[in-house]
């Protein structure tokens, strides 16, 4: 059973796959790009792949496949955004942490393309972090002793906390903490992955 993950300083547990297009495209949503190319970066990725195209198709009512003219490939996060900008594809699946931190977002600092050309159209529900877990057949008091702890170490050890989260002072949202998690929290990825693999077997 899960009990704890960790939290950045914004209040991040997880991190989002994103639609982005250009931003001077005309394409404001996922109803603007019907009709058009929109790219997954690898099949076996779980932001660029997996996570947009179960949310189109179980929650949203959109076959990806008859949905858009073309939905090739990319092969990476990075590839999907270049081709983007390059006018190669209309749309294209890619991920982010945060508003400020993400693949296209990083691409503009490092100068591989123009801030301001790629806006994001949507985002999925968060895709949260890893968490602690136990086994189910532990006694609950134990479960919540050693939960408590775990909760305890970043006042209890500032130092040790450092070391264990990989702290770095350049880091401008760094691990804070932990916040309590539950088996429903990550429901929705657990019946993404057996749609998935159903996917695949009947494919």
């Amino acid at each position: 059973m899960p009990t704890l993950v960790d939290v950045k300083k914004d209040g991040n547990t997880g991190y989002r796959s994103i639609v982005v297009t250009r931003c001077d495209s005309g394409i404001k949503s996922l109803d603007d790009a019907k009709g058009k190319v929109h790219a997954f970066a690898d099949p076996d990725s779980t932001s660029g792949f997996a996570v947009p195209y179960f949310n189109m198709k179980e929650k949203l009512g959109i076959d990806p496949a008859s949905y858009f003219a073309a939905i090739p490939f990319g092969g990476s996060h990075e590839a999907d955004v270049q081709g983007v900008v390059n006018g190669t594809f209309d749309t294209a699946s890619t991920y982010q942490d945060n508003d400020v931190n993400g693949v296209y977002q990083r691409m503009e600092r490092k100068g591989m393309i123009e801030p301001g050309v790629i806006c994001k159209i949507w985002e999925s529900p968060e895709i949260t972090s890893g968490p602690w877990t136990f086994r189910n057949d532990l006694p609950a008091e134990m479960i919540e002793d050693v939960t408590a702890a775990i909760e305890q170490f970043p006042a209890a050890d500032p130092e040790g906390y450092k070391l264990y989260s990989s702290f770095d002072p350049a880091d401008e949202n760094p691990e804070v903490g932990f916040i309590r998690v539950d088996h429903d929290r990550y429901q929705w990825i657990v019946d993404m992955r057996a749609w998935i693999k159903e996917q695949r077997r009947g494919g």
